[in-house]
């Protein structure tokens, strides 16, 4: 008699693995602005897996969330860390993701990566990835059509897989609608404040700096130089339109590592840009 009953609801837990903030890829950007977004509604308590670092890294409390690594001592320090292949995996967070997804109890996981990224050994073969599939969510790059059948097998474990872009979606429910009809797209993320248009002055001092004309039209590629990017197709390109329109001063520019090649798989840009007869300032 008198007694009171009170029940606490805890937030929602949402956990996201992926590259960490204080790397710079795209990857780490678009998990921060998730995490960063999920965070400030106030609803959820958000836990991020950093692919690549150590596990109690001083540079997490920079973040407010919980934060894990997908590295420890025991794991470096395995006999198999000498394997290149299994230290990859390993610094992609599969050594911990039952960890991460089953000790802290998460209601949603978020797994952006490249595909090869989460390994099936580590996920769906496991017995714990029947109870959770259903919340956990596979959000990857698919940029050309020879790598769509390193999807296939993804799809057909987890629900919820989402594509960075659309033509993936389109090519593989083509060949098989009903086999990928849960299968959809959701374009990368950005925070739009970090972009403003440039007045005419700093634009005219910029190409001062890099010595580009007012009247040099630029063309601009982003990407890392890996063998799946068509970058011999860009340089081949200009080339032509320098031949189709010598009156036009015509500069493309690459965000990319020029020395990114060979053993590290890319292209060696210097030596097709000579070939198209194109000078590199």
């Amino acid at each position: 008699k008198g007694c009171r009953i009170i029940f606490y609801m805890r937030k929602k837990r949402i956990g996201i693995s992926t590259s960490s903030p204080l790397l710079k890829t795209g990857f780490s950007k678009v998990g921060f602005e998730i995490a960063k977004y999920l965070y400030n509604t106030d609803k959820y308590e958000i836990y991020y897996l950093h692919h690549s670092l150590m596990d109690g890294d001083p540079n997490f409390n920079r973040f407010p969330w919980i934060n894990q690594g997908a590295l420890t001592p025991e794991i470096v320090n395995q006999e198999q860390w000498k394997d290149g292949g299994w230290q990859r995996t390993a610094c992609y967070g599969n050594m911990q993701a039952h960890n991460f997804i089953v000790g802290n109890k998460l209601d949603t996981v978020i797994l952006a990566e490249d595909i090869w990224a989460f390994h099936h050994d580590a996920y769906y073969n496991k017995d714990y990835f029947d109870f959770c599939k259903n919340n956990v969510i596979v959000w990857t790059t698919c940029d050309s059509k020879p790598i769509l059948g390193a999807f296939k097998d993804w799809v057909d474990r987890c629900p919820n897989v989402l594509f960075w872009t659309k033509f993936g979606v389109t090519e593989l429910k083509k060949e098989n609608a009903e086999r990928f009809k849960n299968l959809d797209y959701l374009y990368g993320c950005i925070n739009t404040n970090n972009y403003q248009i440039i007045n005419n002055g700093e634009r005219n001092e910029l190409r001062k700096r890099f010595n580009i004309s007012d009247d040099t039209v630029l063309f601009f590629t982003c990407n890392r130089n890996q063998l799946r990017k068509l970058y011999p197709s860009n340089i081949e390109a200009l080339a032509r339109f320098k031949r189709q329109f010598p009156n036009i001063k015509a500069k493309m520019h690459f965000h990319t590592s020029w020395s990114e090649w060979g053993d590290h798989g890319g292209w060696d840009l210097n030596r097709i840009r000579e070939e198209q007869g194109l000078a590199v300032e």
